[in-house]
């Protein structure tokens, strides 16, 4: 059984949304497609599947796989093909596997693409979506999330790396693949100014916050306890979780200053992937540039 990982798994209630602004122009004169922001960080993008929709879907670079609610799987009588195990933020799930003739967002499209049916309704309610787009999709693009002007911009070229301004941050991968050899998570290097050692943080734009696992084993104590907090598992299942004291980090030359990080209060062993120490949401910044064919990421801060 194949095993895939779903970083999406929490709703920490921040009930904020976005309008969605006109489209604006990619760099390099790239067609752009416009999202709409939720619950302060995360975004949805609109699909289409074999050659039906638009349907809203979560952006999700945290998710190996893309997802489809089993009510979408039902309307567009996606056949199923073999079964999946599914791991996220502290839970664990089983789900079948279907295959879309074609999957497109924008001008953009992927053929003969897998996918997991698995139940969303706790996000299809509150997001009102009917899916999630993973980074199976993505991998095949530069991808720039655009979250100042609402907009994603999608490249199968260069034009877009061609136009992006700023320091190029390398990143690394997580050390867990797929058996169907799905890229690997987008992981960076940060240093926190009270921290005891670096941490690799996975770049996550389907983050509903900033997470961090086993925070006491980089940061100095009288860091971690903070106020209580409830949040529910992509499954239902509802977790406590500890506010940390706001948190100031480097990135490669610049400072994000008070981020708000979470984690959970009686972390169970194994409850997150390998290979990083946290979440740090893409909504945290102006512009995110990731850059599949050289290896790393632009990050433009809100400042």
């Amino acid at each position: 059984m194949k095993c895939f990982r779903l970083i999406l798994a929490f709703a920490i209630v921040f009930q904020t949304s976005s309008m969605v602004f006109g489209a604006t122009q990619c760099p390099g004169n790239v067609a752009s497609v416009p999202l709409r922001h939720v619950n302060r960080y995360q975004m949805i993008v609109t699909v289409r599947v074999n050659h039906s929709g638009p349907y809203d879907f979560l952006l999700d670079t945290g998710a190996q796989i893309t997802v489809v609610d089993p009510s979408l799987a039902a309307d567009l009588r996606l056949g199923m093909d073999g079964s999946a195990h599914l791991m996220g933020v502290g839970f664990q799930d089983s789900a079948s596997m279907a295959k879309m003739d074609v999957l497109s967002v924008g001008t953009h499209a992927v053929t003969e693409q897998k996918v997991l049916v698995y139940d969303i309704a706790r996000m299809k309610d509150r997001l009102h979506i009917v899916g999630i787009l993973g980074e199976d999709f993505l991998q095949h693009f530069d991808v720039l999330i655009d979250s100042a002007h609402k907009t994603l911009c999608l490249d199968e070229g260069d034009s877009v790396r061609t136009g992006m301004k700023g320091r190029h941050i390398l990143s690394s991968s997580s050390s867990e693949t797929t058996e169907d050899g799905l890229v690997k998570l987008v992981i960076i290097t940060a240093h926190f100014f009270r921290g005891t050692r670096p941490v690799r943080l996975m770049l996550d734009s389907g983050s509903v916050a900033p997470i961090l696992y086993g925070p006491s084993d980089y940061l100095e104590v009288g860091e971690i306890e903070g106020s209580s907090w409830q949040g529910k598992g992509a499954n239902g299942e509802q977790h406590d979780f500890v506010g940390l004291l706001p948190q100031d980090l480097k990135i490669d030359g610049f400072e994000i200053s008070n981020v708000p990080f979470f984690a959970l209060r009686n972390e169970r062993e194994g409850v997150h992937a390998a290979g990083y120490d946290g979440l740090l949401p893409a909504g945290l910044f102006r512009r995110v540039f990731i850059s599949r064919g050289g290896d790393f990421v632009v990050l433009e801060p809100r400042f």
